[in-house]
């Protein structure tokens, strides 16, 4: 029984080529974000969801913005949005795909869809937290009698 010969032989080298220099493959969906904060020790929430406390990395979906926040009691909470950007070093990822064009128009919307051809900024989140004055002490003064 005969399998597809050398043009089957080529086309199945040229596609695993192809599929491991895509950049999802390369990069992967997620990307590393370093988490840190003065004072250390805060909570970081990221889409509402505690992920740890500073100073830590958290791997979070490429291609969707995330929510931040980092608390400390007694200090104003820091918020921020991270926003989702072309990867530019996803262009080199596709040199592979030189081998066997038509792949290119597999591989690139995979890509964007997969979120390997994004990139999250920033990736290196450091909050400065600012101090909160304390509460003033409510106090009664002394009643007028008389």
């Amino acid at each position: 029984m005969k399998h597809g010969g050398p043009i089957g032989a080529l086309f199945f080298a040229a596609l695993v080529v192809g599929v491991s220099g895509c950049a999802t493959a390369v990069n992967g969906k997620t990307q590393e974000v370093s988490f840190s904060s003065n004072p250390p020790g805060a909570v970081i929430f990221v889409d509402g969801k505690n992920v740890g406390t500073t100073p830590t990395t958290v791997r979070l979906t490429r291609h969707d913005p995330h929510s931040i926040r980092i608390e400390k009691p007694g200090y104003t909470a820091y918020e921020l949005t991270t926003t989702s950007s072309d990867n530019e070093d996803a262009a080199k990822d596709y040199l592979p795909l030189a081998l066997f064009p038509p792949l290119i128009l597999v591989a690139v919307p995979v890509d964007r869809y997969l979120g390997g051809a994004y990139a999250i900024h920033p990736d290196d989140v450091s909050a400065q937290l600012i101090s909160r004055p304390a509460a003033p002490i409510a106090t009664t003064a002394p009643s007028a009698s008389n």
